[in-house]
């Protein structure tokens, strides 16, 4: 028995080795007593009254470590026919890592899919992982019966048993259930969602990119019109803007009534060891609207090469873009008088005449930090001499760029400032609720969501299509690991707990879009990190909490302006004088990790 309750690695087998033990030893004792003898009574008696001490005061730590978990199984579902109501074979489990037995005294069954409420009571004793059988009768309502399907909520009413103390402490247990009653065979669901779960860019007319209609046609409608010459889009990271740009370029490519050549690349591609940064951006404008001719046709990419006197017969296919660049910016120093002239150039071919030259750039705000860099990687005056070749007479380059939600604090530095008033800004948030809507129901079109729980993952995301996309990945592999294809809030609230908690749960990284920003920012990712900790501690249960209420280690005046900060990012919402984050899902995160 002492080697069970020493080694025992299941509850049960260290409680029947606790219970023999404390048995064999107040057995033991009153002998002892009754018939003393000098080792006895001296030696033996203190020693068994010293070990019932230690193996009580041992179990009694024991049975703290890990609460009971009650847990509900359907185990059959009678089919609907002619009846109003349909019987239930409900399995009842104490969890099976559970320190402690408990006592099940009643089960109430409510919902507002029954016509009435079903209180059943119950009369038996769970050790870890067993079990209690249980027939329920559910009488439906008439939506429930037209839709076969019923969310029900399971209230168990039960004893929390103490051994070590002799404790018997009531507690109780919600669980909800979503039942199908429509009996057909399931059919795995497609995880659409899972490709792009990660944050991957989506390209231009993929079907899995919904939304940002408004945004798209007011761009497109003024890189058309010529009425707005350079449009900065920016947001949190992870917000859809790569995405956003390869939409906006695919329908300016398809516009029938324009010649629109279109150019895109990434700053973040600059090399580490590149040497001359200025002329990487300005060179790859140029590399990049080349590339835009030569997707309109080979025959326009043909007329540049012949027009420059380069014969194409003479060089490697994968340096005609170096071979074209380097007519131009190999004999000028300054790189921005060579674009210059490429542009200036192309106007005089016959097939790009008239034609818009519009260049996408994403991760923009990178230059900022290439600015901001200790070795000034760029020269502040970057910008004033980018928006002098704009508006240069007979350059008709657009741009379009995507940036970081760090973006303003670039437009604001003093340098920029007045080259940033001749952008067009259009701060990108998260999806409407239509349109989250849209993308959580779409992908999965066989999929039932009962009593509107897609707007419960609605509520968890905020319209994140990044958080959406990770919810709904684990939410299909949830519904197809038990072969459901019904969605209730107990699936919901299932999988939002496994996001959240466990060895599923996200990675911190998962959440910086939310906690850290860009390169170059002054505020820092701990301040962020203890201010929003601070918040989602005091709207657990939801609403806003006021800045009075957050107990954060920094100065008044830099919680002021960490959270000044962090509702310009859109982080957090703001009503009167209270706050509130906007993913709800990082709220259940951060308060359990």
């Amino acid at each position: 028995n002492l080697a069970d309750f020493n080694t025992g690695h299941k509850y049960n087998v260290i409680r029947d080795a606790y219970n023999n033990i404390i048995l064999k030893i107040d057995a033991i004792i009153p002998n002892l007593i009754d018939h003393p003898t000098e080792i006895g009574y001296e030696t033996i008696l203190p020693a068994l009254r010293l070990l019932k001490k230690n193996v009580r005061s041992k179990f009694e730590e024991i049975e703290q470590r890990v609460d009971p978990t009650i847990l509900i199984e359907i185990i059959e579902a009678v089919g609907l026919e002619e009846a109003n109501s349909t019987e239930l074979e409900v399995e009842i489990r104490n969890s099976g890592d559970s320190a402690r037995n408990v006592h099940i005294n009643s089960m109430k069954v409510s919902s507002d899919d029954l016509v009435e409420d079903n209180n059943i009571n119950i009369d038996v004793q769970l050790s870890a992982g067993e079990d209690k059988l249980i027939n329920v009768e559910l009488p439906l309502s008439n939506n429930a019966i037209e839709e076969r399907i019923a969310e029900v909520e399971f209230v168990i009413e039960y004893d929390d048993i103490y051994i070590a103390t002799e404790q018997r402490i009531p507690r109780s247990s919600r669980i909800y259930k979503t039942i199908n009653f429509e009996i057909k065979p399931f059919i795995e669901i497609d995880n659409r969602f899972r490709q792009w779960s990660g944050g991957e860019e989506l390209e231009s007319g993929d079907s899995m990119f919904y939304g940002r209609d408004t945004i798209i046609n007011n761009v497109q409608n003024a890189i058309l019109a010529g009425t707005k010459n350079q449009i900065a889009i920016y947001g949190q990271k992870r917000s859809g803007k790569s995405s956003l740009l390869n939409q906006i370029k695919g329908r300016l490519e398809l516009d029938e009534s324009h010649s629109v050549i279109c150019g895109k690349f990434n700053l973040q591609g600059l090399p580490a060891n590149e040497l001359n940064p200025e002329r990487w951006i300005l060179e790859s404008i140029a590399i990049s609207l080349l590339r835009g001719i030569r997707k309109r046709g080979i025959k326009d990419l043909k007329s540049v090469l012949t027009s420059l006197s380069i014969d194409m017969t003479k060089i490697d296919k994968d340096k005609l873009y170096e071979s074209i660049i380097s007519k131009f910016f190999n004999e000028e120093s300054d790189a921005f008088k060579s674009l210059g002239s490429f542009i200036e150039y192309l106007n005089t071919i016959d097939e790009l005449q008239n034609s818009h030259f519009v260049i996408f750039i994403d991760e923009f705000t990178y230059l900022y930090q290439l600015i901001k860099d200790k070795e000034k990687r760029v020269n502040e005056d970057f910008m004033r001499r980018w928006i002098a070749l704009i508006e240069t007479p007979g350059i008709n380059l657009q741009a379009i760029v995507a940036a970081q939600d760090t973006f303003p604090h670039f437009m604001n530095e003093s340098y920029a400032s007045n080259c940033f008033n001749k952008f067009s800004k259009e701060p990108l948030s998260y999806l409407s609720k239509e349109e989250a809507l849209q993308l959580i129901k779409n992908p999965i079109k066989d999929v039932i969501f009962h009593n509107h729980s897609d707007e419960l993952i609605y509520d968890y995301t905020s319209g994140s299509a990044f958080f959406t996309q990770i919810f709904c990945t684990r939410l299909v592999d949830y519904l197809n690991s038990e072969k459901s294809n019904v969605v209730g809030k107990e699936e919901v609230e299932i999988v939002a707990e496994r996001l959240c908690t466990g060895t599923q749960r996200l990675e911190k990284s998962t959440f910086e879009c939310l906690t850290k920003e860009a390169d170059g920012s002054d505020f820092n990712e701990e301040d962020n990190t203890k201010v929003l900790k601070a918040i989602a501690e005091n709207t657990r249960a939801g609403g806003h909490v006021d800045i009075e209420a957050l107990d954060v280690d920094v100065s008044k005046e830099q919680l002021i302006s960490v959270l000044d900060n962090l509702y310009a990012r859109r982080v957090i919402s703001k009503q009167n004088d209270g706050y509130s984050i906007n993913v709800k899902l990082f709220v259940k995160w951060i308060l359990n990790n």
